[in-house]
């Protein structure tokens, strides 16, 4: 399913992100 696909990577992003403000 795309969705699913689409909320993968929202969730990769996000927790780059968090990552990125942690450090």
């Amino acid at each position: 399913m795309e969705a699913t696909q689409a909320a993968e990577a929202l969730f990769v992003t996000c927790f780059a992100f968090l990552e990125t403000k942690t450090k």
